[in-house]
Formats: C-alpha cells, structure tokens, sequence
C-alpha cells in the first residue's frame, strides 16, 4: 500500500511540474524574445547603461516597462555589498532630487564577494528576464515616491521582516501584472529545483517572496 502511494504522489507531481512547464513552453518565449531583440532601437534605450554581459536580457525586461522609457537607470556587475542575485536603488544622490531627475542602480552580484546568490549565468534567459523585470519592478514602485516616502521606505525596509515581506510580495505580483510571469516562474523554479533547502539564499526567498507556485497558480487563473 505504501509503495501504490508514494508511486501516486509522484506521478501527481511530475503531473503538476509537467503542465506548468508546458504553460510557459507553449508561449514561443524565444521567438519572443527574438522579436523584441531584432525590432529594438537606441531610442528605447535612451537614459540607459547596459551591462553589456546581459545586454539581450535587459532590452527584453525593459520592453515590458514602457513607463521606464525616460527613466535613467544603469545596470552594473557589483562585487560588494550586495547580498541577493540583484539589487535596485536610486543611486545616493538621486534621492535628493525631483523624480524627474532622479538615476537608478540596478546592480547585478558577479558573485565574487561574500554572498553569492544565484548563478544567473545557470539560469534560462527567461529567468534571467523575470528577475530583471522584478527589479525593474522596485524601480517604478520608486518612481512613485517623494523624498520623504523613500526614506521611510528605507527604513522600514530594513528593519521590518514583515514589511520586506510585503514588499517583495508585491513586487512579485507587479512583475506579474507586467506579463512577465513565465519569466519570474522560470528564475523561482530554478531556485527551488537546483539550490539546496539548507541555503540561505533560498531560504530567504521562501520567506520573503511568492514561490515557484505561487506564479503558477497566478498564471494558470489569469490564463
């Protein structure tokens, strides 16, 4: 009777992982992408600073955020200071300016200082995309904040687990509504696939963001 039931659980499971692969498979994301890269001008990167390792990734990401377009936003490979996959900010003096005038970091770790998190170059381009377009997330959340809503923002950030929480919840379902659900499906399953339960890494993710099933469960109802 054990044996019938552990053989149930796992045909169960392999259903589950096989229709939501086939979800997101079934989308043509590479020809996608293809599409976007081919079709993609200088003018839609105006106010932008590529990192040109992930050059493709980001042109996709961003054209899922045309509220970004006159947003000055540079992506950089960072070694210090920086303890998750990727990380994004306005830039220090930037939080002292009008909003117009305002420039954002979004740095990506290279994984050559203490914290390692997630080898993005492991990663599916889709999944290299769905984390960008979380970051790109925080940006437009930004956007909409004054000097003193960022300062708290800041605070609270970091000294509240439950606001953390919160945040990157709904930064997650953002990157969502912004179509981008396959892609952040992609980057959370490689997580909870190929990186240890004992990581701290996943761990924070466990707690702190939507999971694997979560984005599905999100785009097979919107679906």
């Amino acid at each position: 009777m054990r044996v019938v039931f552990s053989v149930f659980f796992i045909l169960l499971f392999s259903q589950i992982v096989f229709s939501q692969e086939l979800i997101c498979y079934l989308q043509s994301l590479k020809h996608r992408y293809d599409h976007i890269i081919e079709t993609s001008s200088e003018k839609e990167i105006l106010n932008k600073s590529l990192s040109e390792k992930y050059r493709d990734e980001i042109i996709v990401a961003l054209s899922f955020f045309p509220e970004l377009k006159d947003t000055r936003i540079q992506f950089k490979r960072k070694r210090f200071f920086i303890r998750a996959s990727m990380t994004s900010s306005p830039s220090f003096f930037s939080v002292f300016r009008k909003k117009e005038k305002r420039k954002y970091v979004i740095s990506i770790n290279n994984r050559k200082g203490l914290f390692k998190g997630v080898r993005l170059a492991s990663v599916s381009f889709a999944g290299r995309v769905g984390v960008l377009g979380h970051e790109l997330c925080h940006v437009v959340d930004y956007e909409s904040q004054d000097f003193f809503e960022l300062i708290k923002f800041g605070v609270l950030y970091s000294l509240s687990s439950k606001e953390m929480k919160r945040v990157e919840h709904e930064t997650d379902l953002l990157t969502l509504k912004h179509g981008l659900g396959c892609e952040l499906w992609h980057f959370k399953k490689y997580i909870f696939s190929n990186i240890k339960r004992s990581n701290k890494y996943r761990k924070k993710i466990l707690e702190f963001y939507m999971t694997d099933q979560d984005v599905y469960n999100y785009i097979e109802k919107d679906n």
